[in-house]
């Protein structure tokens, strides 16, 4: 989901934007293209986010991450495809 969105949900729900946690979230990207989500899409980093900048980024952690799995993009750790044989 476009980082754009993600601060939409944000001012949504939380009545403000948190662009750094979403550029935090996703930074993994710029290595590992659309499997980035393997890194910090979890509760824990959530944890972590509220514990750094405070609980609305916790919960802006955990929007995200509901986000992007509504977004069908999603997989979940160490899920693979399986592929068809022919």
């Amino acid at each position: 989901m476009e980082h754009r969105k993600h601060r939409r949900l944000d001012k949504l729900v939380l009545g403000v934007e948190l662009p750094e946690v979403h550029e935090l979230k996703d930074r993994p990207y710029r290595v590992l293209g659309p499997r980035h989500r393997i890194l910090f899409h979890d509760n824990e980093s959530n944890l972590i986010l509220g514990l750094l900048f405070g609980p609305k980024a916790a919960l802006s952690g955990v929007l995200h991450d509901l986000a992007d799995r509504g977004s069908g993009k999603w997989r979940r750790r160490g899920s693979t495809r399986k592929s068809r044989k022919k």
